[in-house]
């Protein structure tokens, strides 16, 4: 397979994800241990997106740990407060404060690392993509068609791409 071949292939595939012809699906934890896909996704959007979308998850769930530990030590879990006609303690309402801002911080800084961008960033390098897929780190899927899925790297996704091509044209 010549480089310009599977150039061709990825660029095929890249406009079928954005139409809908397939879907690309990114391990995010296996792909990041990929060089040329870090250094292509901090190309793309920068070191400290980046690293916040890395140490969010973990970040979190200590920040959540570490409130359980001062609502303990606090006693909030010993103070009553009417909600919406029940009571609840002030840890409950705290906890849940403190998630409801976790969770609108990740809709901020994590979630546009994901799906579109990713896709770019894999597709926009042949020798990435086939790197990815020597990982482990991708799996296609036709949207029609009786060969519906290969996943790697187990499959060769050359011919999968190959197949769906002709069947869509």
């Amino acid at each position: 397979m010549t480089v310009s071949e599977d150039a061709e292939l990825v660029s095929w595939l890249q406009s079928a994800v954005q139409t809908g012809v397939l879907r690309l699906h990114v391990n995010y934890r296996k792909a990041r241990r990929n060089d040329a896909f870090h250094q292509a996704l901090v190309a793309r959007v920068g070191a400290r997106a980046v690293k916040i979308r890395d140490r969010f998850l973990f970040g979190s769930f200590a920040l959540l740990l570490v409130w359980f530990g001062f609502a303990e030590a606090l006693e909030l879990n010993a103070i009553m407060l009417p909600v919406a006609g029940s009571e609840m303690s002030l840890g409950s309402i705290s906890f849940f404060a403190l998630l409801l801002v976790l969770v609108l911080a990740g809709r901020r800084f994590v979630r546009p690392l994901q799906g579109r961008l990713l896709h770019e960033v894999v597709t926009s390098d042949a020798e990435l993509f086939d790197s990815l897929w020597r990982a482990g780190a991708l799996a296609l899927m036709a949207m029609s068609g009786n060969d519906r899925l290969c996943s790697s790297p187990k499959g060769d996704w050359r011919q999968f791409v190959r197949r769906v091509r002709l069947s869509v044209e």
